[in-house]
């Protein structure tokens, strides 16, 4: 084989580890994703339990207690008042990012997200409420 050719084959390979280290490296330090869409498939008959988030989301839990987290487009600002709501499915019946929470006498309050979550958060069960002592009375 060619001196020179051999040369050049070699600085071609040292070229190209470097191109696919520099590639790793930088999706290694790229930020870390988004979680990905979720949806409930045939929602209709297969959401439990939901608990509203303020006026921002929604939790939504499915027959198989995994609960889901909805982030609206805008405030859903009857939401957190509500013991009854509707949702707005695909067409599949799926409830998905592309679906709506309906409240009564507002307008939908539509997904911008709907993603797998850990489920609401947890209260303290059996501690009371901190109350603040009453002032004694000035003698």
């Amino acid at each position: 084989m060619n001196p020179l050719r051999t040369g050049t084959v070699i600085a071609l390979t040292v070229v190209c580890m470097l191109v696919a280290s520099s590639t790793a490296f930088a999706v290694d330090a790229a930020p870390a994703a988004a979680p990905s869409e979720a949806s409930i498939p045939f929602a209709r008959k297969n959401i439990w339990n939901w608990q509203a988030d303020g006026d921002r989301g929604i939790w939504v839990q499915s027959l198989d207690h995994q609960w889901y987290y909805g982030t609206f487009m805008a405030s859903c600002i009857d939401l957190p008042f509500r013991q009854g709501v509707g949702f707005r499915y695909g067409p599949s019946g799926e409830l998905d990012k592309f679906g709506a929470v309906i409240v009564r006498h507002y307008p939908e309050c539509v997904f911008k997200s709907f993603t797998r979550s850990d489920g609401p958060p947890k209260t303290k069960k059996g501690k009371p409420p901190a109350v603040a002592p009453a002032p004694s009375p000035a003698s």
